[in-house]
């Protein structure tokens, strides 16, 4: 009996929650933990206590990333206390997140609660170009977040009271790592006789292809390159492009 009230309880704060998140709220954190995903595209660590937040932050060059992925390590004193921790996702939060700074306002855009296992798998989309499903091994946030101040806020709180001191006091540990694309760049280099320009007609993949816009995003694979003219011998070429390199062809 014990057990369905306290389903009702949770269900019914969730419910509020996700009310509550179709307009802007403000709140207070314990802490906030601030990374960055950087240029190189490495695995970046952190530990985040309970109702701390965190914020991620993207490169200037953002082409290739099209999500992210946490893997959070939960601490075995949850598994106890089932549906006693959620983890929200935010978008529009203002100001703009720092370590100094606690109270903050954004749009709730998506809440779930932390499993009673010792892992779990998120998938934050950014992009329309993500194509990772949810699985009985990770969850994928169903909506894209609009990306203010180049980063993405993360959040974990307490969801019942009377939980012990131990459980208040532990860790999540969260490694985090952005999802690429299946792509990377094409850059054509074309050589003319000096004396003699003509026209020419570039084709990737019978497609045909602005020259002047070198380079150019491409699937990650083996492609073909044609090039046809009136004054010139055609050339073909097979080349392969590798995924978040640059292919030069010259």
């Amino acid at each position: 009996m014990k057990s369905v009230i306290f389903k009702k309880v949770i269900y019914f704060s969730l419910l509020q929650v996700l009310i509550f998140s179709l307009t802007s709220e403000t709140f207070r954190v314990r802490k906030v933990h601030s990374v960055q995903i950087n240029q190189d595209y490495k695995i970046t660590n952190v530990s985040v206590g309970m109702n701390d937040a965190l914020s991620i932050s993207f490169p200037e060059d953002m082409t290739f990333i099209v999500g992210l992925e946490l893997n959070i390590k939960i601490p075995e004193i949850i598994t106890n206390y089932r549906d006693s921790v959620v983890y929200s996702l935010y978008e529009n939060i203002i100001p703009a997140p720092t370590q100094k700074i606690i109270d903050y306002e954004g749009n709730r855009i998506s809440v779930n609660t932390v499993p009673a296992k010792l892992s779990q798998t998120v998938y934050i989309p950014i992009s329309n170009k993500f194509s990772i499903k949810e699985s009985p091994y990770a969850i994928v946030i169903q909506k894209t977040p609009a990306i203010k101040n180049n980063c993405v806020f993360f959040r974990f709180q307490i969801a019942m009271k009377g939980v012990p001191e131990s459980l208040a006091l532990s860790n999540f540990d969260i490694s985090i790592k952005p999802v690429l694309s299946d792509e990377g760049y094409f850059n054509l280099k074309i050589q003319e006789p000096p004396l003699k320009k003509e026209t020419y007609t570039v084709y990737v993949d019978d497609k045909l292809v602005d020259f002047n816009k070198m380079p150019i995003l491409l699937k990650t694979g083996e492609h073909h390159l044609s090039i046809t003219s009136e004054a010139y011998r055609n050339e073909t070429r097979t080349f392969r492009i590798e995924q978040i390199k640059t292919t030069n062809l010259d």
